[in-house]
């Protein structure tokens, strides 16, 4: 998962990993394109692929529009 905040995505790994998920934290700000670049190639290199990907993008519980992007991945 990419979070702006690893130490929020800790606890969400957390509760992943005991119900016997396999997960990862990146630490990523998902408005800046550089940085989700990183994210995606950290997510290769850790998973070999993406195949999917969800964007769910909030701030302190409220959810906000996020602009879509026909960048590849």
């Amino acid at each position: 998962m990419v979070d702006i905040s690893s130490e929020w995505a800790a606890e969400t790994k957390r509760m992943i990993d005991a119900e016997g998920g396999v997960s990862e934290v990146i630490q990523a700000d998902v408005t800046s394109e550089e940085s989700c670049k990183s994210a995606v190639a950290r997510a290769v290199e850790l998973f070999g692929a993406v195949h999917i990907l969800v964007n769910i993008g909030t701030s302190r519980g409220w959810c906000f529009q996020v602009k879509s992007t026909d960048h590849p991945v």
